[in-house]
């Protein structure tokens, strides 16, 4: 027997927790999964990479081997050389990042842009 995927999307009213939820098949998926790398640091450089490639049925589709994934690695790389370093650039300043996936999508990483935008101006008001 062949089963067809089909999934469905519904949009309840917002909750407490802003999660809207996609009903696939088998089991419930929070939807948008927030893909995120961070790194704590006393200044906070903000990123937003494809680190993962567009897929229509879901958020995000299998990692990018090239590109995406390289771009972030670089990031989290120099970011330890800076900060590590025997003569730092910037001494007793640890340098961190909070990097989002928009999953080559323009309107998702439209959206974790404006996320991440909320959550800076937040953040330096309750500072």
């Amino acid at each position: 027997m062949v089963h067809s995927y089909k999934e469905e999307i519904s949009f309840p009213a917002l909750t407490d927790n802003h999660q809207h939820h996609l009903r696939h098949q088998h089991d419930e998926i929070p939807w948008p999964v927030k893909k995120e790398a961070v790194v704590e640091g006393d200044l906070i450089l903000g990123g937003l990479m494809m680190v993962h490639e567009r897929e229509d049925s879901v958020t995000c589709g299998p990692i990018m081997p090239q590109g995406g994934i390289q771009a972030l690695e670089a990031m989290l790389y120099t970011l330890d050389r800076l900060n590590y370093a025997q003569d730092p650039l910037l001494p007793n300043i640890s340098l961190g990042a909070h990097i989002l996936d928009d999953c080559d999508k323009d309107t998702y990483g439209l959206e974790m842009a404006v996320d991440f935008i909320k959550v800076t101006t937040t953040t330096l008001r309750t500072s």
